[in-house]
């Protein structure tokens, strides 16, 4: 996943970006993907990372809801202000 919003302020080593991905689980709960396997990425580019990981069940269906990105200390959370288009995803 790439997000131009959080462009990197110098150089970032592959394995240095740290996110988090947050969605809505069946309405109720939430599921988790996480990870730190970004590509080398240089100065000024937007920042990338993936693949996340985490556990999905037959039939749940995920909407995202935040992505929190880690570089250099330095946390980035972006909150969905609407319903994912399209979606949710349902496995």
């Amino acid at each position: 996943m790439s997000t131009s919003a959080i462009t990197a302020p110098l150089d970032v080593g592959a394995g240095a970006v740290t996110s988090t991905l947050t969605m809505a689980k069946n309405g109720s709960g939430t599921a988790t993907f996480s990870g730190s396997d970004n590509p080398a990425i240089p100065s000024g580019s937007a920042v990338s990372t993936g693949p996340l990981t985490g556990t999905v069940a037959a039939g749940d269906s995920l909407e995202a809801t935040s992505l929190k990105v880690v570089v250099f200390g330095i946390t980035a959370t972006c909150k969905a202000t609407s319903a994912q288009t399209p979606g949710p995803f349902v496995f």
